[in-house]
């Protein structure tokens, strides 16, 4: 999944001025979750939420309440409103670790299950 991200952000219409970056919102909930949790596993999910801009938040949280399994959005805002408090942040990085599972199911489904918006060519 991190070399579709890969391909899919160096797409040549990536608008990195864009809080999706320009893409259609199931490709950026994919993208963007591999990189909240690729981040938060790394450095804690402080690190993404006060590196990534309040709009792409908002853009994000949006699309996790459209595509993602439940619990997911509400876990994100979570994290976009107590990424200041050390405690609040450790209990999501615990949920962060115990989700993983569920959340690279979910991905794989994601982009199977709509692979013609994924891989236009071959659709």
């Amino acid at each position: 999944m991190i070399d579709l991200q890969g391909i899919l952000m160096s797409g040549a219409g990536m608008a990195t001025n864009m809080p999706s970056y320009g893409l259609p919102s199931i490709v950026f909930v994919f993208v963007e979750t591999i990189h909240w949790y690729a981040q938060s596993v790394r450095s804690g999910a402080r690190t993404y939420f006060e590196s990534t801009p309040n709009d792409r938040q908002a853009e994000m949280y949006q699309a996790l309440e459209s595509f993602a399994p439940s619990g997911f959005a509400e876990r994100y805002r979570y994290g976009s409103e107590n990424w200041n408090d050390p405690e609040k942040m450790k209990e999501l990085d615990r949920w962060i670790d115990e989700s993983d599972v569920a959340c690279v199911s979910w991905l794989a489904g994601l982009q199977r299950r709509n692979r013609s918006v994924f891989w236009p060519r071959y659709a």
